[in-house]
């Protein structure tokens, strides 16, 4: 999957859009075991997707206080936006307590890259979860669901960027 998303950039970067970004999109009812699947190389993630601050449908989501890590109100519906899991945070970019990691993130130094479809996204990280016991790989913010057009819980892929656009490895995810 490395392979595929490094040659998504660079047509996303020449201006040309690819025909096919990804597998068509795979949806999962909220129960269902979510099956993630690292790339060789570690750089991509593809496995299912949620929604925090906001439901589906616009609704508050009475399991999330609306306050990103990262200072963000996720319950704005125009942020676009990721949550990733605080091992990936921890091992991927540093320990998401240290103030130089949270300072590194506010300030975009480390971004997103959401695959869905036939359309991607590249976001901020805006807070840290899914929880790991919900095998959930990524949550995403209203704003980013809707940018991407996905209806309910999917799979998606992500890779994180550092401040050059590049893929970092992504460590702490087992599944």
């Amino acid at each position: 999957m490395g392979w595929l998303l490094a040659i998504i950039r660079a047509l996303m970067r020449s201006g040309s859009e690819p025909k096919h970004t990804a597998p068509e999109p795979e949806f999962l009812p909220p129960n269902h075991d979510s099956v993630t699947v690292p790339s060789p190389n570690h750089d991509s993630i593809t496995g299912r997707s949620t929604i925090f601050g906001l439901n589906y449908n616009g609704s508050i989501d009475r399991t999330d206080n609306g306050e990103g890590y990262f200072g963000y109100n996720t319950r704005d519906k125009s942020l676009i936006g990721v949550s990733l899991p605080i091992p990936v945070v921890d091992q991927s970019i540093g320990n998401h307590r240290l103030q130089s990691v949270v300072k590194s993130i506010k300030n975009k130094e480390y971004t997103v890259h959401v695959i869905y479809g036939d359309k991607s996204i590249i976001a901020p990280i805006v807070d840290v979860g899914p929880a790991a016991w919900t095998g959930n790989a990524i949550d995403l913010t209203y704003g980013a669901v809707q940018a991407l057009s996905i209806p309910d819980n999917s799979i998606v892929s992500y890779e994180i960027l550092n401040s050059k656009g590049d893929p970092i490895q992504i460590k702490g995810w087992k599944k």
